[in-house]
């Protein structure tokens, strides 16, 4: 059964110098390598003038090792005057610890190492993007080479081949990957590595790419460099005008990634229901599964992203325990296939140390009852319920539960309420298993929520309240609590429990009876009040020009774990920049997934 950990790079000492005995090889030549590397790598690459011209600059490195040419590469990079992102994929199947990290680089010296080590994702398998500084983001990807570049979608400016040597190390110099970086490489990319090996000549030759032997660096008399046909262009700067809908957690998540990104935009408050952002704090804390699935996946990235990016993060170990035999047997399992960093089992006890509180502050939007969203060949026009009118070229729904007013998405709504108490007990800062508790300060605590499908009523409950009162005294007999405050809010779920975000098509997609219709038509309802998105019918729903949509939604309960990454994934999108997660993973959560007008695959 596939598993949670990367493989172990099983590495042994000698003097200060690390040896691979996988590959039965050093990872770099005795003494200090930063000179030879800084000599190979960002040296080849003509840096300083490409990165001046260019919105986003893309460098993919197949053999991350120790992180010595990304940093020394970011170090030139800052030494540049440009507005430009540098974006770097680390791929490395064999990561290091991030202990044996920081004690390399605990002596050495080099602008971002502190910020490449506190960022520095625990031993898992993944993609895990993160912002070391306004301008550098790196990605790393701990996964085989052969199935993670399939997955990557990005135009390489640059690639960095440091992966040992192609006798040793077969998995990663072969025809399959050579190929791979060809298809994503732009017409001029660069190329270089230590190796200049037969093999690697002709198969990077087979490949498309001219390649050369260069001088090389002390006493390696000659280094490989490669280069993709064609001339070099910079990536331009795209300028959308996107308008979001919905300031909750999804909301304010976008709107803080298009900020990062330098994106003007609008955000609106949708209608005057609540959602399930409406409550004073949240526990952070992966998602997981036995098998790692998709979903579980982007939720580890998505609690790294959150925990480093999030200003409202508050770290806090969670405690997690259930009265169900079935359910504590099943996460003391789960604890076995994951490092102790993200949850250990102590004699009984689950931990997740990593775990954190959001206390979350919704971002200043203009409210609006919005009535109609109406699509032309060129923009999309929101009318509020005072006839007021606002325009764009890219439109964003984080609109939580009512998504289903403004699209026909298959979608549950679950009510749930949650309670804040006082006790003179003292509990777990952070707690959760049969119900979530927060500690909120001083002798206040959150605990929530209920759970009631199909159910879209605000008004709290006192059956709802008895029954957190009675989970609560099932954990810490004999409590005694004092309710001060009742939150109610409606999640809403995707029927397979996967949240949605990215760009949707099927609004383009007009149903069979109204393809002659000339006037714009709603696509949900026909009631005068109801919230819709109308689209005039066009001639043709191949060409995916015009007006864009995008979402994000679906998250459950988990929104504070999920929404500041998908918010990321949308942001960098409308940016023009690379792609931060997996092809497939991206497929699997489009919002769109569960429209009945999204056509069927052959």
């Amino acid at each position: 059964m596939p598993g949670y950990r990367a493989e172990p790079p099983e590495i042994t000492w000698s003097k200060g110098q690390p040896f691979s005995e996988r590959f039965e090889d050093h990872y770099w030549a005795k003494g200090n390598p930063l000179a030879e590397k800084a000599f190979v790598f960002p040296a080849q690459h003509d840096l300083d003038h490409r990165v001046q011209s260019t919105q986003h600059f893309t460098l993919a490195e197949i053999g991350f090792g120790f992180g010595h040419n990304f940093l020394l590469t970011a170090e030139q990079f800052l030494s540049v005057s440009t507005d430009a992102t540098l974006h770097y994929f680390a791929f490395e199947r064999f990561p290091p610890p991030a202990r044996t990290l920081a004690d390399y680089w605990a002596t050495r010296q080099i602008p971002l190492t502190r910020e490449l080590i506190d960022r520095y994702p625990s031993s898992i398998k993944g993609w895990f993007p993160v912002w070391l500084h306004p301008r550098i983001r790196l990605i790393f990807i701990f996964d085989d080479i052969n199935h993670a570049l399939p997955e990557l979608e990005a135009q390489v400016d640059a690639w960095y081949l440091d992966g040992f040597k192609p006798a040793t190390n077969p998995e990663v110099f072969n025809a399959f990957v050579y190929h791979q970086m060809s298809l994503r490489s732009k017409p001029g990319a660069t190329l270089s590595s230590f190796s200049v090996a037969a093999s690697l000549r002709h198969g990077l030759t087979a490949a498309g790419f001219d390649v050369m032997k260069r001088p090389g660096f002390g006493t390696k008399r000659e280094l490989l460099f490669a280069q993709k046909p064609g001339h070099w262009a910079p990536t331009p700067k795209l300028t959308p005008q996107p308008l979001i809908i919905g300031n909750g957690l999804a909301g304010t998540a976008i709107s803080q990634a298009l900020t990062r990104y330098s994106i003007p935009h609008q955000l609106l408050t949708s209608h005057q229901a609540k959602g399930a952002s409406n409550q004073p704090a949240f526990n952070v804390y992966p998602q997981l599964s036995l098998v790692p699935d998709d979903r579980a996946l982007f939720s580890l990235a998505a609690h790294h992203f959150t925990r480093l990016h999030s200003l409202e993060f508050e770290p806090a170990p969670m405690h997690w325990l259930s009265a169900d035999p079935a359910r504590q047997t099943r996460m003391a399992r789960l604890a076995q296939h994951l490092p102790d960093d993200l949850l250990c089992d102590q004699q009984g006890q689950l931990r997740f140390p990593t775990a954190g509180i959001l206390r979350w502050t919704p971002a200043d939007a203009a409210e609006c009852d919005i009535r109609q969203i109406r699509e032309s060949d060129t923009h999309w026009l929101v009318r509020s319920k005072d006839q007021h009118e606002l325009t764009t070229d890219t439109l964003i729904l984080a609109t939580g539960a009512e998504t289903t007013q403004f699209l026909p998405w298959s979608m549950k709504h679950i009510r749930g309420q949650s309670m804040v108490f006082r006790t003179s007990t003292q509990l777990p800062r952070l707690y959760s298993g049969d119900f979530g508790l927060t500690h909120l300060g001083k002798d206040l605590y959150l605990i929530g929520s209920t759970y009631t499908l199909d159910d879209q009523s605000i008004e709290p409950r006192d059956e709802d309240a008895y029954a957190l009162s009675a989970k609560l005294n099932a954990h810490f007999p004999g409590i005694k609590i004092i309710p001060t405050a009742q939150h109610t809010g409606i999640r809403v779920a995707y029927p397979d429990r996967v949240p949605g975000f990215g760009e949707s098509f099927t609004h383009r997609f007009t149903q069979p009876s109204w393809q002659h219709i000339d006037q714009a038509r709603s696509f949900v309802h026909e009631e005068p009040e109801s919230n819709w998105i109308f689209q005039t019918p066009t001639k043709s729903n191949e060409a995916l020009q015009g007006p864009r949509c995008f979402a994000s939604t679906g998250f459950g309960s988990h929104g504070a774990t999920h929404a500041l990454l998908a918010g990321e994934s949308i942001a960098e999108h409308l940016a023009g920049a690379p792609r931060s997660l997996p092809r497939s993973m991206r497929q699997r959560f489009r919002p769109d997934r569960f429209d009945p007008r999204r056509p069927m695959k052959n």
